[in-house]
């Protein structure tokens, strides 16, 4: 009797345990995510193509504009004196740039111009090469190695991977990819000033204004608040809220509860998110939304010289749900792809060399510049890629995600004209930063 007293206490301790391991194994399956399963929904999400042209354009005109100021600089600095010289270096990249190439550049322009192949087609001078394109790439080749000596090693890798004609892209770790975020973009991670604050909290008033709407101080405070980054990272959150509003009201859901059941697949941390939101997203795939900012390097920099200005895609997947009374939480994975064709037109040309003659801080400044400008025409670095002996490529790299909760009222989900308030504030936070370019508005 007390043997069989001992197995049923036994038994129920067996059975209890196990509903108590089972229930701990749900829990953590729905809360709690692990750096490797984050990786893994990083690496189900990643995508190597890159930006839209829109986005690719906005960041050509940057660099024409970034430039042309140097240019102008270069001009004024350095060869002033020459001006008046017709065989001056300052006059003869003027006989040799199209007049165009000395003018701000026109988005129409820059799309025309996007849509080719940087340089034009790889190889379709190959049957003009000529010795001295071989001395050209071997300058180059040494210029390389000297720039890996000094202060610019990844200038000096990215020029070698463009010299060697592969044209494979260059994918950096995670641990690169954000290495090269920290070292340029200082602006993204600091907070705003409070003169800052007050004049942004001033601009989304009015401007919201302008479209229709009343956007409260301290929301408008909250989001004036953030620095470059966050305020990036919270549009990419306003589109995926945009997204659930428009699912919840399709599928007429009622109550926070009933979404977060109706959206149960967010349970399990297999189902992978699609690139783009799309309707129904969420109740099939991780939605996900893309924000794009463009980074400038600091000008005569390493990374100046390695990338210049460059995308950076914020990214935002939803990772699980809850209901608390009328309020909907969402937990988010947050991280950043950045992208870069290293190709050549005018416009780097002149950039690049001028950024040289400034390092090098010699008397033999004016003779260098004199020298490599008469190659230009003929000998350029896009030339080395048409004739098939160096050849342009792509840039990409991903940083390490992080997670951050945000609630929205599950009544603000259900209005529709709150659904258009944050269609209205993503336009506008788009406008209030020059470095935020807005190419995939339309589809939300």
């Amino acid at each position: 009797m007390v043997n069989d007293k001992m197995k049923l206490v036994s038994c129920f301790i067996i059975v209890f345990t196990s509903f108590f391991l089972i229930s701990s194994c749900q829990k953590n399956e729905s809360s709690d995510w692990s750096e490797t399963e984050l990786q893994s929904l990083q690496e189900q999400t990643t995508n190597d193509n890159p930006p839209p042209l829109q986005v690719i354009a906005h960041l050509r005109r940057i660099e024409r504009n970034v430039a042309l100021i140097i240019f102008d600089a270069w001009a004024a600095k350095i060869l002033s004196s020459q001006k008046q010289n017709p065989n001056s270096p300052l006059n003869q990249l003027r006989k040799i740039f199209n007049p165009d190439h000395l003018k701000p550049m026109t988005m129409d322009a820059a799309l025309a111009v996007t849509r080719q192949e940087g340089s034009g087609t790889h190889g379709v001078l190959t049957k003009e090469r000529k010795p001295q394109d071989f001395v050209y790439h071997a300058l180059w080749s040494r210029i390389a190695d000297a720039a890996g000596l000094v202060k610019y090693p990844r200038a000096s890798a990215h020029m070698k991977h463009f010299l060697s004609n592969t044209g494979k892209p260059i994918r950096y770790s995670q641990k690169e990819a954000l290495k090269i975020i920290r070292s340029v973009d200082s602006m993204g991670e600091s907070a705003p000033d409070i003169i800052g604050m007050q004049l942004e909290i001033a601009f989304l008033q009015e401007e919201m204004k302008k479209k229709g709407f009343e956007i409260s101080h301290s929301e408008s405070q909250m989001i004036a608040g953030m620095n470059r980054n966050e305020k990036t990272y919270y549009i990419a959150r306003l589109m995926l809220r945009r997204s659930l509003s428009r699912f919840i009201r399709e599928k007429k859901i009622e109550t926070a509860r009933e979404a977060v059941n109706k959206i149960s697949l967010f349970k399990s941390k297999k189902i992978p998110a699609k690139s783009v939101l799309e309707p129904g997203a969420w109740q099939s795939h991780r939605p996900l939304a893309q924000a794009y900012r463009l980074i400038s390097s600091q000008p005569q920099s390493d990374m100046y010289f390695a990338m210049g200005t460059f995308s950076t895609t914020h990214v935002v997947s939803p990772l699980e749900l809850r209901a608390e009374d009328d309020l909907l939480k969402i937990r988010f994975s947050q991280w950043k792809n950045i992208y870069d064709r290293y190709n050549w037109d005018e416009g780097k040309f002149v950039t690049l060399l001028s950024g040289w003659c400034w390092n090098l801080k010699s008397d033999d400044c004016f003779n260098i510049e004199e020298l490599v400008s008469l190659q230009v025409s003929d000998k350029s670095l896009s030339r080395l890629h048409k004739l098939g002996i160096a050849r342009e490529y792509e840039i990409f790299g991903q940083t390490p995600a992080s997670t951050l909760w945000d609630g929205v009222s599950f009544k603000d989900l259900l209005n529709s004209q709150k659904n258009e308030f944050w269609k209205a504030l993503i336009t506008v936070l788009y406008s209030a930063q020059s470095d935020i370019t807005d190419p995939l508005e339309s589809e939300f």
